[in-house]
């Protein structure tokens, strides 16, 4: 049975952390148990980071955090910080910024081709994900070469944005099938925030146009329920949202593995994304529920063809499980904990290599929520159980 949200006056969402290239995990202890890290270890590890120009944190082999420091970065004189491990990657800070912007370079030409770029902490790797014509691509890992051999992967696939479940009703959830009543474009809704008495639900921003209606589409492809209308929409991170007046959106997501199935959770908080963070969700109509993948670039720069660049700190890439289909995009990216869902995303694009692999590329919920704060002039929140 579907139960309305509930509405608590007095539980505040904890605030989102903001975006960056530091990012932090469990000690070994918690990570055996695939656990999020303590408030005292996050803080650690995040401003030995912060302090010394740390590029990302990885697990090694035996399951110990370590902070990947930029190429000559400064380190504490003395005895070591209590629990953080450190080492040192090829590139420094001002040289992974270049080779990004280098590798991306592909996406201002004539032809406007599909980029990404993602720093690996764990290898020490710009991996550079490339959709152009062979002789591009080749011309571009040859310049890369020059300044930076060994350090960047550069490979040839196809970036496809996942543009393209079934019989809702208000207060309408993440997870379910959208259908534009002006184009036909069929794409996911993502999850409901909060603006004070203010309501939104969201998609990714390549499906719909402003102004546009919305309608919960069914199994057939036809419009069912109306959702509402595009509101804001934010290009550059490829977001927009969804109103109407009146109680439309609600603070729970389909996490259903079929079309037909009912299964759903309670959205309870938010997190940030941080590399190596396992079994994360997407709830896609198109594929469904799946919770196979793994954060692999926390920070993730990518350009789509004919759109708009979506920076490193506003997109984040993971890899394994499923393949992700159009229809899938606007989907809700989580983890969940105890049956309920914590916020990490906004499902956007999928890269698929020459060898099949797929990185799947997501908005962050902070960059989110910044651009809804920055737009209505109040904070803004994930709409979840408590607040």
């Amino acid at each position: 049975m579907r139960f309305a949200p509930k509405r608590s006056l007095t539980a505040v969402l904890a605030a989102v952390g903001v975006a960056t290239a530091i990012v932090a995990l469990p000690s070994p202890a918690v990570a055996a148990q695939n656990t999020q890290p303590t408030t005292a270890q996050t803080s650690s590890l995040t401003k030995f980071a912060n302090d010394h120009h740390g590029l990302g944190v990885y697990q090694d082999s035996q399951n110990r955090d370590v902070v990947r420091l930029a190429k000559g970065a400064s380190v504490p004189q003395g005895a070591p910080v209590t629990g953080v491990k450190y080492t040192f990657s090829r590139f420094t800070s001002e040289g992974l910024n270049k080779a990004t912007d280098e590798a991306l370079a592909l996406h201002k030409l004539p032809k406007n081709y599909s980029v990404g770029a993602g720093y690996d902490p764990a290898t020490d790797t710009l991996h550079v994900m490339a959709d152009a014509p062979a002789d591009k691509v080749a011309a571009l890992a040859a310049t890369l070469a020059v300044g930076y051999a060994g350090a960047v992967k550069v490979e040839n696939g196809t970036w496809t944005p996942t543009s393209g479940r079934f019989s809702d009703v208000k207060p309408f959830w993440g997870g379910d099938r959208i259908i534009s009543g002006n184009t036909g474009a069929q794409c996911t809704s993502g999850f409901s925030f909060k603006i004070g008495a203010l309501y939104l639900g969201s998609t990714a921003a390549h499906c719909m146009g402003t102004g546009e209606y919305v309608y919960n589409a069914t199994t057939s492809g036809s419009w069912g329920n109306y959702m509402g209308y595009v509101a804001d929409r934010y290009p550059s991170i490829d977001f927009e949202t969804l109103y109407e007046s009146g109680d439309y959106y609600g603070n729970g997501i389909w996490t259903g593995g079929t079309a037909t199935s009912t299964s759903s959770q309670s959205v309870v908080g938010s997190l940030t994304p941080t590399s190596s963070m396992r079994n994360i969700c997407i709830s896609g109509t198109t594929t469904f529920n799946r919770c196979d993948k793994t954060v692999t670039y926390p920070n993730l720069f990518y350009c789509l063809s004919g759109g708009p660049c979506i920076s490193s700190a506003d997109g984040f890439g993971m890899t394994g499980g499923m393949n992700r289909l159009p229809g899938d995009s606007g989907a809700p990216v989580f983890e969940s904990v105890n049956s309920t869902a914590y916020a990490i995303g906004t499902m956007s694009a999928t890269y698929t290599e020459s060898n099949g692999v797929q990185v799947s590329a997501a908005t962050k919920i902070s960059s989110a929520l910044s651009k809804l704060s920055s737009t209505y002039g109040a904070t803004a929140q994930v709409y979840t159980i408590y607040n």
